[in-house]
């Protein structure tokens, strides 16, 4: 495990864990990309986020911050033998600007998240 600056939020995943510091996210272990992708380094697939308000993720692969008005997500979705790379174009990455939003919850391949107008979700198939 990584040095951390001042944690105050984690969230893990099948083998990788994540926390936000000061400094902004840290995530350690690996991201399991499956036959497509294989298993990669968790610093080599978490973006470099500052100003990120929570994080969460799936019980797998898929990683998700809050950062300023919107949701940042990384990682890998689908199922062993197909995976897909969430980048920044990813439908995971595609949601509405959010308002004061404070929750988050990732699932198997969708986002929702909580701000003052209500419940957004999105992503799927």
């Amino acid at each position: 495990m990584p040095h951390l600056d001042g944690p105050y939020a984690v969230e893990v995943g099948s083998a990788h864990a994540c926390a936000l510091t000061q400094a902004g996210v840290k995530c350690w272990g690996q991201y399991n990309g499956g036959d497509t992708f294989g298993t990669i380094d968790a610093d080599q697939v978490t973006p470099i986020l500052e100003n990120a308000k929570e994080i969460t993720g799936d019980f797998r692969d898929a990683s998700c911050a809050i950062v300023e008005q919107r949701v940042r997500c990384w990682g890998f979705v689908g199922n062993p033998n197909r995976m897909e790379k969430v980048d920044e174009v990813h439908r995971l990455n595609n949601g509405p600007q959010l308002v004061n939003p404070r929750n988050l919850v990732v699932g198997r391949d969708f986002v929702c998240a909580l701000d003052d107008i209500g419940v957004h979700c999105w992503g799927g198939q």
